[in-house]
C-alpha cells in the first residue's frame, strides 16, 4: 500500500490556494484548543446534572464533542501538509473518517436528546432515558463501522485535510449509504424529539432552538447531501462548501457548550427539583 492517498483517483482536483490551507490550519488548530476546553468544562458540569449519578445525555453529549476536538490536530497538520491528495494512508482515511463518524453522530443524536431528557426526567422516566442513551451510541457505532464492512467506503475529501463517506452517486452501496445515513443521523433522533415534545406538550421553544444549533454547525453537510441529490452528482458542490463543512462542524463542542445547557432548561425550569423529588421516592 502507499504512503499516501492521491485525491485525485477518487475525487476532483483540489482547487484550495494556499491562502485557504493556511487559514484551514489555523481554524482547526483554534478548534482543537478551545473545543477540547469545552468539551471538558461541559463534562465537568454534566455529572452535576443527573442527582442519582447517572449518566445523562449532558454527558455522552460532552465525551462526544470531546472526540470531535481531538481530531482537530490530525485536521490540522493534514491540512498543513497535504499537497496533492490526503497525505496519509487509506487505513489512516478510515480511521479518522470511522472516529469522526462516530462522535460526530453521537454529538448530533445527543444534542437533540438532551431536550427529550429534560422532558422526560420529572416524570421519573430514567429507563427511557437509559435506553436512548444505548441506541444513541450504538447507532453511532453502526454507521460509522458500515463503510468499513462494504457498505459505502471511507475516502479523502477534496480539500484533503480529513476523510468521510464517498458521495458517489453512481455507486450502488455508496449511494444507498448515501441516503441511509442522514436518516439514521438526523431523521430519526429529530422524529423523536418532535414526539416527545408533542406527547409533553412543554419545550417546544426549547426543542425549536436546540434544533436551530444542531443544523448551524452541521447544515452545510445537509445543504451538500441535498445539493448532490438534486444533481445527481457530487462534483457540484463547490470545494469552498466542502472545506467549510468540517470547519463549522467542528464548532460544536464550543457551540454545545455555550448553549446547549441553557436552552435545555427552557424544556422544563423546575425539572431539576422535580427530578430530585421523584430521585428521593424511588429511593
Amino acid at each position: 500500500m502507499e504512503d499516501t492517498v492521491n485525491n485525485t483517483t477518487v475525487g476532483r482536483n483540489d482547487g484550495l490556494s494556499p491562502e485557504a490551507r493556511r487559514i484551514m490550519t489555523v481554524a482547526f488548530s483554534v478548534e482543537a484548543v478551545l473545543g477540547t476546553i469545552c468539551a471538558l468544562y461541559s463534562l465537568r458540569r454534566s455529572f452535576g446534572r443527573t442527582p442519582s449519578g447517572g449518566i445523562s445525555f449532558f454527558t455522552s453529549l460532552a465525551v462526544a464533542d470531546l472526540g470531535i476536538a481531538l481530531l482537530c490536530p490530525v485536521s490540522a497538520y493534514a491540512s498543513g501538509i497535504a499537497k496533492e491528495g490526503w497525505p496519509f494512508s487509506q487505513d489512516a482515511c478510515d480511521a479518522y473518517a470511522f472516529f469522526a463518524m462516530f462522535f460526530g453522530s453521537a454529538s448530533i443524536w445527543s444534542s437533540l436528546m438532551v431536550v427529550v431528557e429534560v422532558q422526560a426526567k420529572p416524570k421519573g422516566h430514567r429507563r427511557s432515558i437509559t435506553l436512548l442513551l444505548a441506541v444513541t451510541w450504538l447507532s453511532a457505532l453502526f454507521w460509522s463501522t458500515a463503510p468499513i464492512l462494504g457498505w459505502g467506503r471511507y475516502i479523502p475529501e477534496s480539500y484533503d485535510a480529513g476523510c468521510l463517506y464517498d458521495m458517489d452517486v453512481e455507486d450502488e452501496r455508496s449511494f444507498a449509504y448515501f441516503l441511509a445515513y442522514p436518516i439514521g443521523a438526523f431523521v430519526l433522533p429529530l422524529g423523536s424529539l418532535v414526539c416527545a415534545t408533542v406527547y409533553n406538550g412543554s419545550g417546544f421553544k426549547a426543542a425549536l432552538l436546540v434544533t436551530v444549533t444542531v443544523f448551524s454547525c452541521w447544515g452545510l453537510y445537509c445543504i451538500e447531501v441535498v445539493w448532490i441529490l438534486l444533481e445527481m452528482n457530487k462534483e457540484v458542490v463547490p470545494i469552498e462548501i466542502e472545506a467549510a463543512a468540517p470547519i463549522v462542524a467542528k464548532l460544536s463542542p464550543i457551540v454545545n457548550a455555550l448553549l446547549i445547557g441553557r436552552i435545555a432548561g427552557l424544556a422544563s425550569p423546575d425539572s431539576t427539583t422535580e427530578s430530585r423529588k421523584v430521585d428521593k421516592k424511588q429511593r
